[in-house]
């Protein structure tokens, strides 16, 4: 077959420019197929442990080596500064592999660190951090020489790359899905020997004969033009989704802009999850695309810039309220990116240059500055925003204000898990073993007494007379505490089509729904007032009359009144 045939030449084309990474590459999924066979036999501890870190370390020499040969092949001229540079990152990337393998072993792990845990959290970390940041800026680099050997504009690249990856890999899983049936037809038909171990290694070294080449085929053979079918899928059918889910955030914002609502919370992951795909799919579509296509597609990218405005609402609404946590420092970062990769889409559209490809770089640099960079980095930022809230407590120490308790036990949360090893040496500097109690709740929080309601009314018909028309409805507040300022405007939706219908005071309704819940009576007793309870029909502030056929939500209560933390309510409206 055609296809195969491309593939048997791109293979040896391939090998002969990157022999050494699939050589490194293929010794660590051997060394690996070793780690995993070895829970079949007798093998000490000590030499399994060994086993796990050649691995890994395999594994790392071979990226190293890989940013190299691209590197090499991008800049055909011999010096003395590639050498170097190709020399710092052998260094690196080995060494940072096998230092983040060796402290993740178990068996290795007592024997290097020192007795006390602060500092070892805190090297960990630090060693995590920096492993993170080496491992992104060499994959961002390996794509980028990967690019910049192919001599194709940006777009037409990733276009290409993907197909060529999509089409390389299928020999690999035709190989893979085969060998599972050869095992499994002699397991069952000839003798019982293959146990679970046994497919797995089979895959794993397949990942490295096969899967690890294929790979590199589609990244670096980029010299022949995309299918009519994959066209069609990427310049029709991912654009097509793509501009019906911008029309559903469109129709949102409308809704926002006429109800005056603020978003909810889903709103930020649903736009990050749109735009790392729509990166992607406008980046190939305007690759692969006629030129009749091309404007339109290009405009995708401004039409997703005033989403962002949506993103810094929602991050800041929670920054404001809480302080930065690493979520979401995260989140920001992300908006930080958009908005970068936006002003250079921008440069780009006007000035008509091939720059896209620096994304790939400003992904390097920011991983360096979100873990690295002094003052910037996510574990300076959470420790700088949530240590206030902890010196409010130290300053009021016998404080019974829930408030106060009740943020220092966020912040505390907050430093302990993000806050890195500065965060982590003012915790254990400034809060004794009886503070820690305190904001962690032994002396606020677990004593709440919660209340989990769940009611509902069981009507059996609906009197409808003197109405013109009933609307099914429902309310849910997620991620809120809700005092009783709040219950008493709670807006309600349509349940067909999501319509805002109008706001209601549920205050009191929730109120007297704890107040049953304390009553010491049968369940039966608690049923039925509850019921009753809920026969009541409330008046919403639109004047529509509406009941409540089911509602349920935790709260605990407190001097301030009680506090609903998740708010389900269905029910119906009659329109006079």
């Amino acid at each position: 077959m055609k296809i195969f045939g491309e593939i048997k030449q791109d293979f040896k084309n391939a090998v002969s420019e990157h022999l050494i990474s699939m050589v490194l590459f293929l010794l660590a999924m051997i060394c690996a197929a070793f780690y995993i066979d070895a829970f079949n036999n007798s093998r000490s501890h000590l030499l399994r442990a060994f086993e796990y870190v050649i691995t890994f370390t395999l594994i790392g020499a071979s990226m190293s080596v890989l940013l190299c040969e691209n590197i090499h092949h991008c800049f055909k001229n011999s010096g003395i500064i590639k050498t170097i540079i190709s020399i710092i990152i052998l260094i690196v990337g080995i060494f940072d592999t096998f230092i983040l393998a060796f402290v993740n072993n178990y068996t290795f792990y007592d024997l290097v660190w020192p007795d006390d845990e602060l500092s070892k959290s805190g090297v960990i970390n630090i060693i995590y951090d920096i492993s993170i940041v080496v491992y992104v800026s060499y994959i961002a680099l390996i794509l980028y020489f990967f690019y910049k050997q192919s001599g194709e504009e940006f777009e037409s690249y990733v276009a290409k790359a993907f197909c060529g990856v999509m089409k390389a890999e299928i020999l690999y899983f035709i190989i893979a899905i085969g060998s599972m049936l050869i095992l499994g037809a002699i397991d069952v038909l000839i003798s019982d020997f293959a146990e679970f171990e046994l497919y797995a290694v089979v895959q794993v070294i397949l990942l490295g004969l096969v899967a690890f080449p294929c790979g590199l085929i589609g990244l670096s053979k980029t010299q022949n033009e995309i299918s009519r079918f994959g066209k069609a899928v990427i310049g029709y059918v991912f654009t097509a989704l793509l501009a019906i889910a911008f029309l559903i955030i469109y129709i949102y914002i409308i809704k926002i802009l006429v109800t005056w609502t603020f978003p909810k919370n889903e709103v930020f992951t649903i736009l990050a999850v749109m735009f790392s795909f729509g990166l992607f799919i406008w980046t190939m579509a305007m690759g692969c695309v006629n030129e009749s296509l091309k404007k339109p597609i290009a405009c995708m990218p401004f039409f997703f810039m005033p989403f962002i405005i949506l993103q810094i609402i929602c991050v800041s609404m929670r920054i404001r309220q809480y302080g930065f946590t690493s979520s979401r420092y995260f989140g920001v970062a992300f908006i930080v990116f958009e908005l970068i990769y936006s002003g250079v889409y921008i440069y780009k559209f006007v000035v008509k240059k091939d720059i896209m490809g620096l994304t790939l770089i400003i992904i390097s640099i920011m991983s360096f500055l979100m873990l690295l960079a002094p003052f910037v980095n996510v574990h300076s930022v959470v420790f700088a925003s949530q240590k206030a809230n902890i010196e409010k407590y130290l300053v009021n120490k016998d404080t019974e204000d829930e408030e106060i308790l009740k943020n220092a036990y966020e912040s505390y949360k907050a430093i302990s898990n993000d806050g890195g090893f500065q965060g982590q040496r003012y915790l254990d500097k400034n809060m004794s073993q009886e503070d820690v109690d305190i904001v962690n709740g032994s002396a606020a929080a677990s004593q709440r007494e919660w209340y989990y309601i769940g009611s509902y009314s069981n009507a059996q018909e609906i009197d409808v007379a003197g109405y013109s028309k009933l609307i099914f409805v429902h309310a849910d507040r997620r991620g809120e505490d809700l005092l009783n300022s709040d219950l008493q405007h709670i807006d309600i939706y349509s349940s067909k089509d999501e319509e805002f219908i109008g706001t209601v005071d549920i205050k009191d309704i929730a109120n007297e729904l704890v107040d049953i819940d304390k009553k010491d009576v049968e369940y039966d007793i608690k049923n039925e007032m509850e019921k009753e309870l809920l026969s009541n029909v409330l008046v919403t502030f639109e004047g529509d009359t509406f009941v409540i056929t089911d509602i349920s939500f935790n709260a605990y209560e407190d001097s301030k009144g009680i506090h609903v933390l998740v708010l389900d309510m269905e029910g119906y409206i009659l329109k006079n």
